[in-house]
């Protein structure tokens, strides 16, 4: 018996950390029109990007469906193994019911799907905890019971340098697109109790970064947990950031992450982003 973790494609873990951490990986589907992928298979980041700029079509993701968790959570029993599931916020795709709809059909009590509002990297940001959780003793339900009292720690800003895919997706009228792209309006895209909202805006990107540093300082970080930087294809940018971030805070450092196809979709990219869990 052992304890699992159980991610989806907007987690932001590749393949090989995965099979090393006793994480099942369940990728996710995209697709461009007609043209169908595996997220971190059959088309890495990069690709995704360069098909994302160069599509006339915005790609869509697939949930993972109730049949594909009944299959995962079937040979869990098998091998009476504890599974945590973390899958993306409940607000932002229906994979998470689709895990509780397995849970329901297969039956089995080992099994905690967690409802943390989480995506991307501070969906990560949780699951790391998650796996120090483990290394500690704690059981499958004690680790789902920790991430559910840290789930509303964790803060995501992150600043938009393109208005295109917001429009795209539907989460900016067209007008609203033109007049910000023509007075250089860049976006702060906030993730708050599992929703994505837009709370602020910045005429230019080193001011929409400089609002990044604002809203960390106001929100206060917990030092006992890292703060993480992510970006959507642009790492150049991201590694300027975190240079102005090491000049304002002396803090535990999370890396430099890239944001997945998932959420990129909808960012877009060039955007920068801050994870870090409040006080």
């Amino acid at each position: 018996m052992s304890i699992k973790f159980v991610v989806d494609s907007s987690a932001e873990l590749d393949k090989d950390f995965c099979e090393k951490n006793g994480i099942i990986l369940m990728p996710n589907d995209i697709t461009f029109g007609d043209e169908e992928y595996v997220a971190g298979e059959t088309i890495s980041n990069k690709e995704f990007y360069e098909k994302l700029t160069t599509s006339k079509i915005l790609p869509k993701t697939a949930l993972i469906n109730q049949y594909r968790f009944s299959e995962v959570f079937r040979q869990a029993q098998e091998n009476n193994d504890e599974l945590v599931v973390l899958v993306i916020s409940r607000f932002l795709s229906s994979t998470y019911e689709a895990a509780l709809m397995a849970q329901t059909e297969v039956g089995y009590n080992k099994i905690y799907v967690v409802n943390h509002l989480t995506v991307t990297i501070a969906q990560k940001a949780l699951i790391l905890e998650a796996l120090k959780m483990r290394d500690k003793g704690m059981n499958g339900k004690q680790i789902a019971d920790e991430i559910l009292k840290l789930k509303d720690k964790v803060k995501l800003y992150a600043a938009v340098a393109t208005l295109k895919y917001l429009k795209e997706g539907g989460r900016l009228s067209g007008v609203a697109a033109v007049v910000g792209t023509m007075l250089n309006i860049k976006p702060i895209i906030e993730l708050s109790d599992g929703k994505i909202f837009s709370n602020h805006k910045c005429i230019g990107f080193k001011k929409a970064k400089m609002k990044l540093i604002e809203l960390l300082k106001a929100d206060g970080f917990d030092e006992n947990y890292p703060i993480y930087i992510a970006h959507t294809n642009d790492p150049v940018e991201a590694q300027e950031f975190e240079e102005s971030l090491k000049q304002e805070f002396t803090y535990t450092s999370g890396g430099i992450n890239e944001i997945g196809s998932v959420v990129g979709t909808h960012a877009g990219p060039g955007a920068v982003a801050v994870i870090f869990f409040k006080k």
